[in-house]
C-alpha cells in the first residue's frame, strides 16, 4: 500500500507564508490606525463642539462639552479640581409700586447672539431687569426730567442702554473674542493625535576608493547609486503610544562584481512603535497642555463675563448720575425761578415802598444761581459723552448733539434680602471665583505632570518589517516579493533613563505644590471678599431706603419753612429795618429748600447704585444660559 506523506507541499508552504505576512500586515494597520481612529474620535467627544446658526436671523447655538473633571477623568485617571461653568442667578426680585414682579420681557430682553458679542459658552444671555417704577412718593421733578425740554433728543432707560452696549461695544466684542481665542488653542492642544503624513526621499552616489579588493572584486573604485522614498504615517496616542507605519521603495546599483543582481529593486514596509511604562505613561506634556488649555478656556469665560457686568455696571451708573444732574437742573431752575419772583415783586414796587438794598440783593442771588445752572449744563454733556463711549451704538454716534432724555425715574420701595442667600449667589455666580477655580485646575494638571516628571523612563521599543528584492529594476515584483517569502522580521527592547539625582524633576514638584498651595489661600481671600462686598452692599441699599425717608420728611418740613418766611416777607418786606433781614431769612430757606431736594434726589439715587453695587457683588447683571446637552 502507497504511503502518502502528511507534509505539506512546496506550493502550500509558499501560500502559508502568504498569507502569514498578509495577515501580519493587515494585524499591524488594525493595530495601529484603526485603535487611533477610534481613539480620536473617543477624544474628539469629550472637546468642545461649536455649531454657529445662520447669518440670516443673527443667532447662533454653541454647545460645549468640555469639563475640567471629565478632561482629568480622561487624562489621569480621577477627578481633579475643576472650574465650574459660570451661571450667573438673577438678583432677588425686585418689587415694582404695584408689587407685581419685575421679569425681564422675552422679546427684548434676551439678547441676539453672534460670533462678535457672545463667547462659545454661552448660548443665550439675558440682561436682569432694574427697578423703573416709582413709588408712591415719586417727586415733582421726576415728570420733568422725563418729559424732556426739546425735540433733538433720545429718550433712553438703563436696559436699553444695556442692551445697546451688549449689541455695539467696542469692548464687550473685545472681550467676547477671549473664549474664541482660548477655544482655538484648545483645538490646536488636542490635534496632538492627529496622524500625520509623511514622505521623504533621498538620491546618494558614492565614488569611494576601494581598500581591498573584496569590496568590488576588481575596479579600483566602489561606485554605488542609491534613489530611495519613504513614505507613510506616524504618530501619537492619547494613551502616550507612539507609532510608524511606512513603506520604502529603493534603487540602487553598483560597479562591484559581486552586486547580484544588477539594478536591483527594494522594497520594505516598517512598522515601529514605542510605549511609556513609566513616565508619561498616564501623563504627559501634551495630555497636560490639553487639560491646561481647557481650563484656561473656563477662565477666558469667567473674564468675559467679568469685563461684560463692569462695562454694564459703569453704564448703569453713568445712567444715574445723568439723571441726578437732569433732575438736579430743573431743582435749580426753579430754584432760580423763585428768585426771579421775588425780584419781579420788588421792581413793581420800586417806584413806592421798595428798598434798593433788597433789589441789588435779589439781582446778585439770581446771576449766581444762574451761574451755577452752567456748571449742570456741562457736568450733563460730560456724561452723555461718556454714555457715547461706553454703549457705541450708531444712533449715539451719528449725531453728537442729540441730548439723552433719561425716562426711567429712580424707584425707592422696600426690599427684603436675606443675607446668606445672596452670598451663596455671589459664590456660585461671581466670574472672578471661576477664574481662580480655573487657575487652580490649570495648577493641579501641571502637578500631576511634574509628579509624573519625576519616575524614571522605560519605554518598550518594537518594530516589525516584511522586505523584498528583485533585478533589472522591478519595483512591482520586489513590492509583491514582501509577502511571498518568509516570515516577517521583529526586533524589541526596553529603553531605561534616569537622572541620578533627579533634583530637577524634585524642584518642580515643590514648585508646583507652592503654586496650588497660593491659590488655596487666594481662594479662601476671595470667598471672604466676595461676603465682605454682598454685606456691605446689603447694608447701603438699608441705609440708602432709611435715608431717602428722612430726606422726605426734612424736605417737607423746608417747604413749610419757606412758606412761612415768605409770607412774613410780604408783610414786613416794605419796612427798611426789618425787610432785609427777611430777605436774607427767604433766599436762606430757598437755599435750604434746594440742599433738601438735592439730599433727597441724592439719597434716592445712591439706594439705586446700592442695588447695583449688590447686583455686582452677587454677579447678577447678566444672566448666562447654556444649551441643552
Amino acid at each position: 500500500m502507497q504511503c502518502i506523506s502528511c507534509e505539506p507541499s512546496a506550493e502550500k508552504k509558499g501560500m502559508m507564508s502568504v498569507t502569514r505576512r498578509w495577515v501580519f500586515a493587515g494585524a499591524v494597520i488594525w493595530a495601529l490606525f484603526g485603535r487611533t481612529v477610534c481613539c480620536c474620535a473617543q477624544i474628539a467627544s469629550e472637546f468642545p463642539v461649536a455649531t454657529i446658526g445662520t447669518a440670516k436671523n443673527r443667532s447662533a447655538t454653541v454647545r460645549t462639552d468640555v469639563a475640567g473633571t471629565q478632561l482629568a477623568r480622561h487624562f489621569f485617571g480621577r477627578p481633579q479640581l475643576a472650574a465650574q461653568a459660570t451661571r450667573l442667578p438673577r438678583l432677588t426680585e425686585l418689587p415694582a409700586a404695584n408689587n407685581a414682579v419685575i421679569r425681564p420681557s422675552a422679546d427684548t430682553n434676551v439678547l441676539s447672539p453672534s460670533l462678535h458679542s457672545q463667547p462659545p459658552f454661552v448660548d443665550k444671555a439675558e440682561i436682569l431687569p432694574q427697578p423703573s417704577s416709582a413709588s408712591g412718593k415719586a417727586a415733582w421733578w421726576d415728570e420733568m426730567v422725563v418729559r424732556g425740554s426739546g425735540s433733538n433728543e433720545l429718550r433712553v432707560s438703563v436696559e436699553q442702554l444695556l442692551l445697546m452696549a451688549v449689541a455695539h461695544s467696542g469692548r464687550i466684542q473685545a472681550v467676547a473674542l477671549a473664549p474664541h481665542i482660548a477655544q482655538a488653542k484648545l483645538q490646536q492642544a488636542t490635534a496632538f493625535t492627529d496622524p500625520t503624513l509623511f514622505s521623504e526621499s533621498n538620491f546618494n552616489r558614492t565614488n569611494d576608493p576601494v581598500e581591498s579588493t573584496l569590496q568590488t572584486g576588481g575596479p579600483p573604485r566602489l561606485e554605488d547609486r542609491v534613489i530611495g522614498l519613504d513614505a507613510g504615517l506616524r504618530g501619537k496616542r492619547s494613551d502616550g503610544l507612539s507609532y510608524s507605519l511606512g513603506q520604502r521603495i529603493g534603487f540602487k546599483d553598483s560597479n562591484s562584481n559581486f552586486f547580484s543582481p544588477a539594478n536591483q529593486a527594494t522594497s520594505r514596509i516598517r512598522a515601529g512603535l514605542t510605549k511609556p511604562l513609566l513616565r508619561g505613561r498616564i501623563t504627559d506634556v501634551q495630555r497636560t497642555l490639553v487639560l491646561a488649555t481647557s481650563f484656561e478656556t473656563e477662565a477666558a469665560a469667567a473674564e468675559y463675563a467679568k469685563e461684560l457686568q463692569q462695562q454694564l455696571y459703569d453704564i448703569a451708573e453713568t445712567y444715574w448720575s445723568l439723571y441726578f444732574e437732569h433732575a438736579s437742573r430743573w431743582q435749580r431752575l426753579r430754584h432760580i425761578k423763585r428768585a426771579q419772583e421775588i425780584a419781579a415783586i420788588l421792581e413793581s414796587r420800586a417806584s413806592l415802598d421798595a428798598v434798593q438794598s433788597q433789589i441789588y440783593r435779589v439781582k446778585a442771588a439770581v446771576t449766581n444761581r444762574q451761574a451755577e445752572l452752567a456748571t449742570v449744563d456741562a457736568t450733563i454733556r460730560n456724561h452723555e459723552s461718556r454714555l457715547r463711549a461706553l454703549v457705541n451704538a450708531p444712533q449715539m454716534l451719528q449725531n453728537r448733539q442729540l441730548d439723552f432724555v433719561p425716562v426711567q425715574p429712580p424707584a425707592v420701595f422696600p426690599i427684603e434680602l436675606n443675607l446668606e442667600s445672596e452670598v451663596q449667589r455671589a459664590l456660585q455666580a461671581r466670574p472672578e471665583l471661576a477664574d481662580l477655580n480655573a487657575q487652580v485646575g490649570i495648577a493641579q494638571a501641571k502637578l500631576n505632570l511634574a509628579h509624573d516628571q519625576m519616575k524614571a523612563k522605560l519605554d518598550f521599543v518594537g518594530e516589525a518589517y516584511i522586505a523584498g528584492l528583485q533585478g533589472n529594476n522591478d519595483v512591482a515584483n520586489a513590492w509583491s516579493d514582501q509577502f511571498n517569502g518568509g516570515t516577517p522580521g521583529v526586533s524589541a527592547g526596553l529603553v531605561f533613563e534616569r537622572p541620578a539625582a533627579n533634583r530637577s524633576a524634585r524642584g518642580a514638584v515643590q514648585e508646583r505644590e507652592f503654586e496650588l498651595a497660593q491659590l488655596g489661600h487666594l481662594l479662601r481671600e476671595m470667598n471672604e471678599t466676595i461676603r465682605a462686598d454682598v454685606e456691605s452692599a446689603v447694608r447701603d441699599i438699608s441705609a440708602a431706603s432709611t435715608n431717602v425717608s428722612s430726606r422726605h420728611e426734612s424736605l417737607a418740613a423746608a417747604n413749610q419753612e419757606l412758606d412761612y418766611l415768605q409770607d412774613r416777607w410780604k408783610m414786613l418786606g416794605d419796612d427798611p429795618n426789618l425787610g432785609q433781614v427777611q430777605l436774607n431769612d427767604l433766599f436762606q430757606a430757598q437755599d435750604r429748600v434746594l440742599q433738601e431736594e438735592q439730599g433727597l434726589l441724592l439719597a434716592t439715587i445712591d439706594f439705586h447704585l446700592a442695588i447695583l453695587d449688590l447686583q455686582k457683588a452677587t454677579g447678577a447683571f447678566v444672566r448666562f444660559a447654556r444649551c441643552a446637552d
